[in-house]
């Protein structure tokens, strides 16, 4: 079993990175064609909180062109850090002044995005490791990010587990495909215990590999059976991006080394 000290393989860190900066992107361009629409519209501003400002289109273009600049660097691994400090706030700002662009999957990129400010998450496949050099990674860096998983399975799979959704009629309902009722019930019944096994499977190594092409499965066959397809492929990719953290393999830390000034040094 790993521990929170142990040195893994930094590379499904990055491929985190890199997902969650792509989820980051989709979500930034639909919240600001949302935004477009409102105010194109004239409909009504409802914020989060009462006394926060009106956000115009002018402002709306500044704050998403922010976190696009700051997913971009995300996903080329410069600046990390700032970079996901930017786009989760972006995220989080816009959700916070129209609840109209409030939606689980923009949320849910929001926390992974500020997630990533705690973790050296581009110590592989990176602008940065191609400067520096490639590095390894702790289980502590990408622990949240694999907490998070467990998170939105579990409140999913939960979620779903009631007579409505059971029943097939959601399922019948969000689709733009002709389902029978009998295979409604399936994919629902299909569903909740795809979800809630991921929120346990993926952390044990019988179950892991099981696990992870039933997410795979479920991931595909919903943006494809579902209306809405860009929010469902943005929430695919923040999530299924994460399964490889589970996969990291212990890196053995490389005995002590003289140097050549003939004192010794520690590389892992």
């Amino acid at each position: 079993m790993l521990r929170l000290d142990d040195v893994v393989d930094g590379r499904p860190l990055a491929i985190a990175r890199i997902g969650i900066g792509m989820a980051g992107l989709l979500n930034c361009a639909e919240s600001w064609v949302v935004l477009v629409k409102i105010e194109a519209r004239d409909a009504l501003t409802v914020p989060t909180w009462d006394g926060l400002p009106h956000l115009s289109p002018t402002g709306a273009a500044i704050l998403m062109s922010t976190g696009v600049i700051g997913a971009i660097f995300v996903i080329g691994g410069l600046a990390t850090r700032a970079g996901a400090v930017a786009l989760a706030t972006v995220l989080a700002t816009a959700m916070l002044l129209e609840q109209q662009t409030y939606s689980n999957h923009v949320a849910l990129s929001m926390w992974c995005s500020l997630w990533l400010v705690l973790a050296h998450s581009d110590a592989r496949w990176s602008l940065r490791s191609r400067i520096d050099g490639p590095r390894d990674v702790r289980v502590a860096d990408q622990f949240l990010l694999m907490t998070q998983v467990s998170v939105v399975y579990a409140f999913t799979g939960l979620l779903k587990a009631n007579p409505a959704f059971l029943s097939g009629r959601v399922i019948q309902e969000n689709s733009h495909l002709d389902i029978s009722d009998q295979l409604a019930q399936a994919m629902a019944l299909g569903a909740v215990v795809t979800e809630v096994g991921l929120c346990i499977g993926l952390w044990f190594a019988r179950t892991r590999w099981i696990a992870a092409a039933a997410g795979v499965a479920l991931h595909t066959s919903i943006p494809i059976v579902m209306y809405q397809p860009l929010p469902l492929v943005s929430f695919s990719i923040s999530v299924v991006c994460l399964y490889p953290l589970f996969f990291a393999r212990r890196v053995p830390v490389r005995p002590q080394e003289p140097d050549r000034t003939g004192l010794t040094s520690v590389t892992a």
